[in-house]
């Protein structure tokens, strides 16, 4: 067995054997240096070099089993064109996700694994075809031109936590304007109605003029006390849907890089990699 190989066997089967273990249960710096592996691994497929991407989330697996660097694994090791041990990776993934909390990665895990059975079949088809060739040999064929490997595309992300956090400010903020005008309003009525007692003391008014004057007072009074009551209410709605919004931008982690995976992406225009959930 290749180096390469028992390395492999080892990720894979601690995360299978141990998909119960939560990260409290490990040490922190076993978590610590997992991490540290993965972000290794990342920066190096990035760079193009997914032998050395492959090692090292192969050494973070031997330390802490996650979906998201089983997910990043397999990926590495299609790129290599190693289809047996990237299905490895996906069926140790699907034994060890859990389907609501890592049903991104299953995604993933689901698109990636029809071009892993389809290099499986290519290794098959080599080994048969060595086979065949050191039972008889043939003119060895000419070497096939090198090509570089495509660089791999910047990592997309996704800031909904960013996007909750500006729309619950601004929805605050509006809420907060909109009881600064309730009580500008409130204010204002309690204006009208001392003008209208200082217009007719004891409601008894000294000329036609007063009496009218705080009839009409009384009607302002009245008019701004419905205003202010509306706004007051619309404010009150406006702050606490505000807050509710900040407290899920602040839950969905504003764009956090932890739960990150590697993962193929494909599309008629052309094919490559991309980061998945978080570390």
């Amino acid at each position: 067995m290749t180096p390469r190989a028992a390395l492999a066997g080892v990720a894979l089967v601690a995360a299978l054997a141990i998909p119960a273990i939560s990260e409290a249960q490990l040490s922190a710096d076993d978590v610590a240096a997992a991490r540290a592996h993965w972000s290794r691994g990342r920066d190096l497929a990035q760079g193009g070099d997914w032998q050395g991407a492959r090692d090292a989330f192969a050494a973070s697996l031997e330390l802490v089993p996650r979906v998201s660097v089983l997910l990043s694994l397999a990926t590495a090791e299609a790129r290599l064109g190693h289809g047996r041990e990237a299905l490895e990776a996906l069926d140790a993934l699907e034994a060890l996700a859990n389907p609501s909390r890592d049903a991104r990665h299953l995604e993933a895990a689901e698109r990636l694994r029809p071009h892993a059975e389809e290099l499986a079949r290519a290794q098959a088809r080599a080994e048969a075809e060595a086979e065949a060739a050191a039972a008889e040999p043939e003119p060895e064929p000419e070497p096939e031109p090198i090509v570089e490997p495509e660089p791999a595309p910047e990592p997309s992300s996704s800031d909904d936590g960013a996007v909750h956090l500006i729309g619950g400010a601004i929805t605050a903020g509006v809420g907060a304007l909109t009881l600064v005008a309730a009580a500008v309003t409130f204010g204002l009525r309690q204006d009208a109605l001392s003008r209208r007692d200082d217009l007719c003391p004891g409601q008894v008014c000294a000329t036609e003029a007063d009496r009218r004057d705080a009839v009409a007072a009384h009607g302002d009074a009245g008019t701004l006390n419905d205003a202010s009551n509306g706004l007051g209410v619309a404010g009150a709605i406006l702050v606490a849907g505000g807050a509710a919004w900040l407290v899920v931008g602040l839950a969905t982690g504003g764009g956090s890089d932890d739960d990150v995976a590697l993962a193929p992406w494909m599309s008629d225009e052309g094919a490559g990699v991309v980061a998945v959930g978080r570390y």
